[in-house]
């Protein structure tokens, strides 16, 4: 059975607790005539998982696509096969009219681009967890930006309202360093947006009015009827193209020759615009990030902590699941046999910090706050023999959490901030 290199799938275990011992002495009663109720507060935690889950996914797992939302130009990963869409990165920006938009992905440097306006070009630096100012559009005119795809290393774009294709070649720092465009059509274009099919040369448009494709190397356009029309459009990596509708927040599977789109599901938010999801498999050497939400559902303020761990898995064939694994020094007596998986705080996790183990979130969480958690996982280069070819690695993490009041954290924990 032919298998990606690697999978890794996150799995939290979540621990929560009151605390109790001495710290409850501490609560007092009252010798008033009317009764005095008191009612101990609750140390409870969730940890929800807005991992960038399709860094390491099975094709099996998932199918992944990125969104931009809306004015907020918050960044999700939604997984068309289970229907659950996570946020990746909190934008603080402010944007206007119909941006962010024009969503593409380089999967090969891990930068998630967008249209901030009619202008400029951003994006999304997974490695740095931050935003990158990739410079200003060449076209001319006021046209906005609203359709793009990415695809043989080039940020492709069409203005709103021309046939123009722009194909953006971009510099090592994925800057913009050149433009060039063609005339698909002597039409005015409203999107929507595009996707292209790089191998074959056939961009796959739906516009607010119909669904078309272009070959960009006989330069054939070709209308398709309305549809496929007014859809965001994103490769699966099943091979099938989706759209969504943005108003209606609804998700279908589009049939990329004629835009024939059949309903799946109605999901919980509106995109400007889709990206195909990321890279599906990991090699050695490789470093990829993958984040958690831990919110304070209690009513006290707390301090958290996780500690995470990770286990090797195989797929059984005859089980039909994967079960444990782990190397045998027998069949490779040459091999690395410490942990070949590494990971770290990811860049911008100023507010968490690492000591005995465990991740602690240096800042009090109040009742409903949420605190991200970003991490780089990493495969070792010649430590990894080809032995972990098509195995799984499964990285948990246990979540817990203790009052902030009458030093719970050093007592029970031995750890206070900074220290």
């Amino acid at each position: 059975m032919n298998r990606k290199l690697l999978v890794v799938t996150l799995t939290i275990a979540l621990a929560a607790a009151l605390i109790g011992g001495t710290t409850m002495a501490w609560f007092t009663d009252s010798s008033s005539s009317n009764p005095v109720e008191f009612t101990a507060g609750t140390v409870l935690i969730e940890a929800g998982s807005s991992s960038i889950t399709s860094q390491y996914f099975d094709p099996a797992d998932g199918v992944f696509v990125y969104g931009v939302a809306g004015g907020t130009g918050d960044l999700y990963e939604v997984d068309i096969q289970n229907q659950t869409e996570n946020k990746i990165y909190a934008n603080t920006n402010s944007y206007s009219g119909f941006y962010p938009n024009a969503l593409a992905f380089d999967d090969a440097n891990d930068r998630l681009y967008f249209a901030a306006n009619r202008n400029k070009l951003w994006y999304y630096d997974f490695s740095a967890n931050q935003l990158v100012d990739a410079g200003a559009f060449t076209h001319t005119g006021n046209s906005d930006v609203y359709a793009a795809t990415f695809g043989g290393g080039y940020y492709w774009y069409v203005p709103n309202g021309t046939g123009n294709l722009y194909q953006v070649s971009l510099d090592s720092n994925g800057l913009i360093e050149s433009s060039t465009f063609t005339e698909m059509t002597t039409s005015s274009l409203s999107f929507g947006d595009v996707e292209i099919d790089y191998a074959n040369g056939i961009i796959y448009g739906s516009t607010t009015s119909f669904y078309f494709t272009y070959d960009t190397g006989t330069g054939e356009f070709t209308r398709h009827g309305s549809a496929g029309k007014g859809m965001q459009l994103a490769w699966g990596h099943d091979g099938n193209l989706y759209g969504h509708n943005t108003n209606a927040r609804e998700w279908f599977s589009v049939e990329p020759a004629g835009g024939a789109k059949t309903f799946l599901f109605t999901g919980e938010r509106s995109y400007n615009d889709l990206a195909t999801g990321s890279k599906s498999y990991w090699n050695p050497g490789d470093c990829s990030w993958a984040k958690f939400n831990v919110k304070n559902v209690g009513t006290k303020n707390s301090y958290v902590r996780v500690e995470l761990s990770g286990y090797w898995t195989e797929y059984d064939d005859a089980a039909g699941k994967w079960v444990p694994w782990a190397i045998n020094p027998a069949e490779f007596p040459d091999s690395y046999q410490g942990d070949v998986v590494t990971f770290q705080l990811s860049n911008g996790m100023g507010n968490w910090e690492q000591a005995g183990g465990y991740y602690y979130y240096n800042k009090v969480l109040a009742p409903n706050e949420t605190a991200e958690l970003g991490l780089e996982i990493c495969l070792l280069g010649p430590e990894t023999c080809n032995a972990y070819q098509g195995k799984r690695f499964v990285m948990t993490g246990t979540f817990d959490a203790i009052q902030t009041t009458h030093g719970a954290r050093q007592e029970v924990w031995g750890w206070s901030p900074g220290n």
